[in-house]
This record gives structure tokens, sequence and C-alpha cells, in this order.
């Protein structure tokens, strides 16, 4: 055989074997074309949540954070119909770059899990987590999110944090988890692989609200401390100096609640 042709052939094989790694690497497992691209609207942010929800097995982990965050979404929606807030503008920036956030992490959990932020990387990809209860799964996913996510999206939102206003109005979406409770407990037990007794539905409830209460408080003040160090000569190496605690927080706020007592009975009772 002719050098030429044999060499030719040879490269043809190592380019296609390239070609095909590539393919590989970045062909999703799940079609997540509903939330590949960032969203525009508050309407186009339920209409991915709804199209997306319908793609996913009935049993895929991730669709438990989702279908609850779709029933936040609604319900702060409609208070910003009702006219709930003094700062509806605003309100709408801070839940897009919100559901921006969420929707990033979701996206790169399919095709570039690499990439995902540490406290979202515990959420979508350590067994401990996925391999646990429902109340584990969503805790972990409500950690990135508050503690992780909020505070760069209060940031991207444009938030006053000396405006009593806006921090009023935040708080007010906090309310919308207490308002949309009972749906929440439906989707969580459509997720469990036992049945609850109704003493442990109050008391997972009652953690849940404490949680996120006290998390969305400090989300708040960690977003302040964000915005402070976007200016100046030291700004760049403050910010991620600030960025890395933030991560290194929700780690270990998972650990917390991981070995709750009440959230660690539910995992060996609930598996």
């Amino acid at each position: 055989m002719p050098l030429f042709v044999f060499l030719s052939r040879k490269l043809l094989l190592v380019f296609f074997a390239i070609a095909l790694s590539a393919f590989c690497r970045t062909a999703p497992a799940l079609n997540v074309g509903p939330m590949a691209n960032r969203f525009q609207s508050q309407s186009e942010i339920l209409q991915s949540y709804r199209m997306q929800i319908e793609l996913l097995d009935p049993r895929e982990t991730r669709g438990l954070f989702l279908q609850i965050y779709q029933q936040v979404t609604i319900e702060v929606q409609a208070m910003l119909a009702r006219g709930e807030f003094a700062n509806a503008k605003w309100v709408e920036r801070l839940m897009l770059e919100y559901a921006n956030l969420y929707r990033e992490s979701f996206v790169l959990s399919e095709i570039r899990p690499d990439l995902l932020s540490p406290a979202w990387a515990l959420a979508y990809e350590n067994p401990d987590v996925t391999k646990g209860s429902a109340s584990l799964q969503l805790f972990a996913a409500i950690n990135a999110h508050v503690n992780r996510d909020l505070p760069y999206a209060l940031v991207r939102a444009g938030t006053d944090f000396s405006s009593e206003s806006m921090k009023n109005d935040f708080q007010t979406i906090s309310r919308s988890f207490t308002i949309t409770m009972p749906k929440l407990w439906n989707i969580l037990t459509q997720y469990d692989l036992c049945v609850r007794p109704r003493p442990e539905r109050q008391t997972a409830l009652t953690l849940i609200q404490w949680a996120m209460k006290v998390t969305r408080e400090r989300a708040w003040a960690t977003g302040a401390k964000l915005q402070l160090t976007s200016t100046g000569p030291s700004a760049l190496a403050e910010r991620k100096k600030q960025e890395a605690a933030l991560e290194v927080y929700a780690l270990k706020q998972f650990r917390k609640i991981k070995y709750n007592p009440a959230l660690y009975l539910d995992d060996m009772v609930c598996l």
C-alpha cells in the first residue's frame, strides 16, 4: 500500500475519532431544549418549565425541584398581577435573573456537569444525595439555589439593599412558599418511596419553611456584600474572595441540613 494512501487513511480515522469524541461529550442524554436558551420574560419561564416537566421521566430527581419551582413562580406571578409589590419591575427582574441561574445549572447538569458550581454539583451529582430520600434531594437543590444563587440574582437585578420597600417586597416573595406549601407537599410525596404519617408531614413542612426563611434572609445580606465589592481598585480580587466564600458557605450549610435530626431520620425511614 502506498505510504500516501496509508497516511491519508490514518488521518481520516483520527479526524473521525476526534469528531465522534466531541459529539459524545456534548450530546445531552436528555432533551433540555425548553431550558436551553436564556429566559426573556416571566411567561417564557413557566412555558419552559411546563415543557421540560413533560419531557422528564416521572422518577427523574431533577423534576422534583423543577415542579416545586414552577408552583412558586406561578404564585409570585399571581402576586404581581394582584399588585402586591411596591417595586414590581424589580421583582420581575429578580425572578428572571433567579430563574436563569437555575436554568444554567439544569442545562449544565446534562451537557457539562464538570462546570457546575460545587453546590449544584452536590445536588445533581453526589450519590449521597441522588440516592437519598426525596426530602434530602429537595433540600440540596434549595441549598444551592438560595444559599448560592440568590445573592447573585439580587445583585444582577440591580437591588438597592438600602431600600426598605425592596426588602419588604423580598419578604413578600418569601411568603409565596407558605401559600404554596400544600402543593409543594403533594409534589414531594410523588417522589417518596414510603407513605408518610400526618405528624411527619407537619414536621417536614415546618422544616422547609424555617430553612427558606433563614437562608433567604442571609442571601439578602450576602448580596449586599457582593454588591459592595463591585467597585474600586481591588474589586475583582475582593469579589472573587466573596464568591469563593459563598461556595464554601453553601456546602457547609448542606452538611448541617443533611445531619439535621428530623431529616436524617426521614432518610433512614423513607428510602
